[in-house]
This record gives C-alpha cells, sequence and structure tokens, in this order.
C-alpha cells in the first residue's frame, strides 16, 4: 500500500470503526456461535486482502485494457480511419478524423489526470487552499468527473467497434502487397473471426466502464448517507413490519441482526473501500491502456 502521507483513502479510520462497531455487536455472535474470544484482524492483514484482491482486479483487466490501448493506436495512426470517411467529402472526414483524435486523447489522458487527484499533497495545498473548496464538494466532483469519463467511453463504443471490424479490411489490403497465392478458405476464416470476435471486444471495452460507473453511484450514494445512521425501530422499520405479517419468514432476531450489520460497515468503511476500488480500477485500466498505445504505435513504425 502507498504510503499514508502521499495517497490516502481513509482505510485505517474506517477499519478503525468497523473493528469498534463489531465489538460490540460480538455479544450477538458470541451467543450465536458459542464463541467466548474472538481476535480481530489487524490494519495490516486488512490491508493484505486488499492487495491480494488488487491483483486480481489487475490482472482481470490487463488484457482488456491492453485490447483498448491497441484500439487506441489504430485510431490515432496517421491515415487510420472508419470506413465510412473515405466515401466522405474531404472537409467532413478531416473534422471527423480530427474529432476523432480529440476523443482518444481524452480517452487516454483524462482519466490520469483525474488519479492525480487522490494525491494527498496536492489535494491539500493547491487544490482545497486556493481554490478554497470543501472536501465533500471535492470528493463529489472528482467522483463526478470518472463517471462523466466512463460515460463517454460508452457512448464512443461505436467508434471503436468499426475501427476493429476495418481491420478485415487493413488484412485485405495487406495482401495484396504479399506475393504468391492464398487459399480463399484462408482469407474467409479471417474475416469471419474479425466479426465474430467484435463482441468480444465491445464486452473488453464496456465492462471496466460498467464496473467504475457502479462504484461511482455507489460512492455517490454512501457520500449522501448521515454520518451516523439512526437505529431500526418498530415504529419505522420497514423489516419490522415485514416480522408483524410473516413472522415465519423473518423473525424479530433478523432484524436484530440486520440493525447489528447496518452498525458494522459504517459509510466511512464502505466509502474508504469502494473509493480505493475507483481508483485502483481507473489506474490500472489507464495505465494499461496508455502502455499498450504507446508499445503497439512504436511496433507498427519498425
Amino acid at each position: 500500500m502507498a504510503d499514508k502521507r502521499s495517497i490516502d483513502f481513509g482505510i485505517e479510520e474506517g477499519y478503525g470503526e468497523f473493528v469498534e462497531e463489531f465489538l460490540k455487536f460480538g455479544n450477538v455472535t458470541k451467543m450465536i456461535k458459542g464463541k467466548q474470544n474472538a481476535a480481530m484482524p489487524s490494519v495490516k492483514a486488512f490491508k493484505g486482502f486488499l492487495i491480494v484482491l488488487s491483483g486480481l482486479i489487475g490482472a482481470l483487466l490487463t488484457f482488456p485494457s491492453f485490447r483498448f490501448g491497441a484500439l487506441n493506436s489504430r485510431l490515432l495512426r496517421k491515415g487510420d480511419t472508419i470506413l465510412e470517411n473515405e466515401e466522405k467529402p474531404s472537409n467532413s472526414s478531416s473534422f471527423y478524423e480530427k474529432l476523432t483524435q480529440v476523443l482518444v486523447h481524452f480517452n487516454l489522458i483524462a482519466p490520469l489526470l483525474v488519479i492525480v487527484c487522490w494525491c494527498k499533497p496536492l489535494v491539500q495545498e493547491h487544490i482545497e487552499t486556493q481554490v478554497e473548496i470543501s472536501e465533500k464538494t471535492f470528493n463529489f466532483l472528482r467522483i463526478s468527473s470518472i463517471a462523466v469519463m466512463m460515460l463517454i467511453r460508452l457512448l464512443s463504443i461505436k467508434l471503436y467497434t468499426q475501427t476493429h471490424l476495418d481491420s478485415a479490411k487493413r488484412y485485405l489490403h495487406n495482401l495484396k502487397h504479399e506475393a504468391g497465392r492464398i487459399d480463399h478458405k484462408l482469407i474467409q476464416q479471417k474475416i469471419a473471426y474479425t466479426f465474430q470476435y467484435s463482441s468480444v471486444v465491445v464486452l473488453q471495452i464496456l465492462t471496466p466502464a460498467l464496473i467504475v460507473l457502479q462504484l461511482c453511484f455507489i460512492l455517490m450514494s454512501l457520500q449522501n448517507l448521515p454520518d451516523e445512521m439512526p437505529p431500526l425501530s418498530p415504529s419505522n422499520s420497514v423489516l419490522a413490519g415485514v416480522t408483524d405479517i410473516i413472522p415465519d419468514v423473518v423473525s424479530k432476531s433478523d432484524v436484530t441482526v440486520f440493525q447489528g450489520m447496518r452498525a458494522v460497515f459504517t459509510k466511512n468503511f464502505l466509502s474508504s473501500v469502494v473509493s480505493y476500488l475507483v481508483w485502483w480500477i481507473v489506474s490500472v485500466n489507464a495505465g494499461v491502456s496508455l502502455f499498450s498505445t504507446c508499445y503497439h504505435h512504436v511496433s507498427e513504425q519498425v
């Protein structure tokens, strides 16, 4: 984990509240499990769990991010435009190509700029001090900017899908410059594979964006919650009303357990974990995509 002085998500404070509330709720768990002594994992153990989880997430997102960077490299390459540009007039084609270049650069660079906003010295010494905005407002703007970037990526899915489909045309174009004969079945299989694989490419682009969007919406909802949740009572609890209607399905003990779980998973604990997951997923996706773009751009020029 990074130094607390450089990047801080509030994980230690949030986990401290989690342990404190869990020990209060421990009386119920002792009655259920019959255990009198229960040792809680330390903060380092919880951070170790987050490290393992981060490694799994990074492994799952590496190849989709690499594919996204390859498509960006094709769009940034000079003369690599979608099929429709060849039938359009020169002025319209030039404007469309410039708009495409701006969109691709935005998808590559904008996430890196937002990731830096989690740097604690930058936030405290420059943004919050000079701009004079509250921490809550800054967190909302930071998460909103990530959500907007992911929405723009979702809206540009047609552009990236068309770029992948154009690889079949580039393959046929390269065959014209090769000597010898090639079996027509091999050409058909190559073209068919490109179109059959398009659904996988779309899924690779959409999955990271949808995951980040969902986490951003969860984080926004957590920030709108009060710092201390009011206790559930029979007069205002929906579950308590359900127990009166169908007591065989939901008992009073279930409501008690729900109240305890509601108190254990505090707002600060959930916000710190979700905030870290958002930062990590965006960092992995942006970093690998940028590396892939540079790699393909250099390899195609050699």
